[in-house]
């Protein structure tokens, strides 16, 4: 791998609990991945109610648990909050 290039995973695209996200977390982390995505939202669109928002919190916050504060750290909104035109 190049020094430069960041080598980055999807494996954490989905929508499962705190103890899951970081279990996955770990496991990608031990392979060697610096980087992470995630979609901490959920089937949340547009806009989140408060229980929406509490756990993609919580779920990013698994991750930075597992990964540290040195590993990098992608949430995707895909689009799900872009305003109608």
């Amino acid at each position: 791998m190049h020094e430069r290039m960041l080598n980055h995973t999807d494996a954490l695209l989905g929508y499962f609990a705190e103890q899951e996200f970081h279990a996955a977390a770990l496991r990608v982390i031990e392979r060697g991945y610096r980087a992470l995505r995630l979609d901490p939202f959920g089937s949340g669109f547009y806009e989140l109610d408060r229980d929406q928002k509490l756990q993609a919190v919580a779920l990013v916050e698994a991750v930075r648990d597992a990964i540290g504060p040195d590993g990098k750290l992608s949430p995707l909104t895909n689009e799900k909050f872009s305003g109608i035109i």
